[in-house]
């Protein structure tokens, strides 16, 4: 078998799996779909290269102090943050399916700074978006090209009524 069928095979039965845990989140009623969907995304960025970390930013019960205890990250940080294949700094909000347009004011400049700096940054409720963006950033000729590309993608800003650009 050649190098190219065998990293083709692979590439096809990871592409099933990830297809099969996409459904199993998209099934599950009142659960917890934006922490599901991290999961598998972050499954989906190992498997391409990319060294990737969840970033917990909520705020804590403890029980000791009888009160919620805020998290430690700044307000806006998003869920994941690390390095593409290739060293780019990636930044990523994850977002349940088909919600990306609930992207809230902090978490939208925190990206847009971000993406100022050339950090690849986005809001990503599916695979395929990521996929479709990170494919489309990789090439784009200019810095300039790349930064006004990501901005496009973000949702609207939410006082416009608008329910988000794209997918």
């Amino acid at each position: 078998m050649s190098k190219d069928s065998t990293k083709k095979a692979l590439d096809n039965y990871l592409k099933k799996q990830l297809k099969s845990d996409m459904q199993t989140i998209y099934k599950k009623p009142n659960g917890q779909p934006e922490k599901e969907f991290v999961k598998i995304l972050m499954k989906y960025l190992e498997q391409q290269g990319f060294s990737c970390h969840v970033v917990e930013s909520k705020a804590v019960w403890n029980p000791k102090a009888n009160r919620y205890i805020s998290g430690q990250a700044e307000k806006g940080f998003p869920d994941i943050c690390g390095c593409g294949p290739e060293g780019q700094s990636v930044w990523i909000e994850a977002k349940a399916q088909d919600r990306r347009n609930t992207l809230r004011p902090e978490q939208r400049e925190f990206l847009e700074k971000k993406l100022e700096m050339g950090c690849f940054a986005i809001v990503c409720d599916k695979i395929e978006f990521f996929d479709f963006a990170w494919k489309k950033w990789q090439t784009a000729p200019t810095y300039l090209e790349k930064v006004n590309f990501l901005k496009h993608c973000l949702p609207q800003k939410r006082d416009t009524g608008n329910k988000g650009v794209l997918f």
